[in-house]
């Protein structure tokens, strides 16, 4: 095809949906077209693909990688004293494989598939304290911090090859033509994906008579770090609307689709906070009471970096603009302008209160309870 000739690509040789005959008004004759009109950046392009003797351009290859895993544990039990103890236990998870780019001999066709660089620590400390005859303490601690790296193998960037274009990532081009081929792709990009929770709390259980009481609470604090780049380097795509061949598309440098966009970043954290009552009263012999409430705020996702907005409809109806970007459309407003929530863009709820209650009788065995639940959205 690079010499012009598409006769063979366009036959029902290769083609399920039958012959093909290229438009006349982009200068094909009988398939043919003079080599001089092709896009000198799509030849380049074409040359760095691997050669095959196959008429219609197959040509069979493999996304090799060398996984390697690691999963080390560690684990204490410390019995303090008669009274105290200690546990701790660890993870670590390890995952990692270079780009398959790397392990396919040149061939630019396996570079769809990048590399991956993940690690997750998961830390739990727990500590027990009978206090007296009739009171338990329990503390626990967990640390979950998670690292999500994917990677990719640098190729050739748009000036390589003789396109004048700003891209987000150095020396990489991502290039998909309907049933014929592709190179790179956007989700196989450098990007990572960090999210990370800490978390304490505290239960103290007391018996009083035919009472056991239970107070605790808890608190946490989740953040999530992110950053891709699927169309950070500038997709093209090539389907055959031109010509009705998707690689005469290609080559004719006539693109389908173009989109492009600034990396996607996101800096969030999130806090969490429990506290609770409870009872478990025996009345008698076969009737026993359980009834409890917890009180769990719910705190919104605040953006660090600042990257949120909210539409009001009033607003713009009467025609209030943001004193942050006074550019933008009415109706919309931002962190830092009057009656803004903050960094999230919504309220803390405070009134999540769910109680519960709930009877046994054991003679006949009945039970029966009632409950409001509360779920913390992250």
């Amino acid at each position: 095809m690079l010499n012009g000739d598409f006769s063979t690509v366009a036959s029902a040789q290769c083609r399920a949906q039958g012959n093909l005959t290229l438009p006349a008004a982009f200068g094909f004759v009988n398939n043919r077209i003079d080599p001089a009109r092709l896009s000198p950046a799509a030849v380049r392009i074409a040359r760095m693909l691997p050669t095959t003797n196959d008429p219609c351009g197959q040509i069979a290859y493999s996304r090799p990688t060398r996984p390697r895993e690691r999963q080390p544990i560690a684990r204490v039990d410390w019995q303090l004293d008669k009274s105290h103890s200690l546990f701790v236990r660890y993870m670590l998870s390890t995952t990692f494989w270079g780009p398959a780019f790397e392990n396919a001999n040149g061939n630019i066709l396996a570079a769809t598939l990048g590399g991956r660089d993940n690690t997750q620590h998961s830390l739990a400390i727990g500590d027990s304290m009978v206090l007296s005859n009739t009171i338990v303490n329990n503390v626990r601690l967990s640390v979950n911090r998670t690292s999500v790296v994917r990677t990719h193998s640098e190729l050739f960037g748009p000036e390589d090859v003789g396109i004048k274009m700003f891209t987000y990532i150095p020396n990489y081009m991502n290039i998909t033509t309907t049933g014929a081929f592709s190179i790179n792709t956007g989700t196989e990009t450098f990007s990572f994906y960090k999210p990370n929770t800490y978390s304490l709390s505290d239960d103290l259980t007391m018996v009083r008579g035919n009472h056991q009481y239970g107070f605790g609470g808890a608190m946490a604090v989740s953040d999530w770090k992110t950053e891709s780049n699927i169309r950070s380097m500038g997709p093209f795509s090539f389907s055959g609307g031109v010509t009705g061949l998707p690689l005469a598309d290609f080559l004719l440098g006539r693109v389908f689709e173009f989109r492009e966009a600034t990396p996607f970043r996101q800096d969030i954290k999130q806090p969490y906070f429990a506290l609770y009552g409870q009872d478990t009263w025996r009345v008698s012999s076969s009737v026993t009471l359980n009834y409890g409430a917890r009180w769990e705020p719910w705190f919104p996702q605040d953006s660090v970096d600042r990257a949120v907005y909210n539409f009001d409809v009033e607003r713009m109806r009467a025609g209030t603009r943001s004193t942050v970007y006074p550019q933008a459309p009415a109706g919309l407003y931002y962190p830092g302008d009057p009656g803004f929530p903050g960094n999230s863009g919504m309220k803390t709820v405070w009134s999540n209160i769910a109680p519960r209650a709930g009877v046994s009788w054991d003679r006949p065995a009945v039970r029966t309870g009632t409950a409001s639940h509360r779920h913390s959205a992250r």
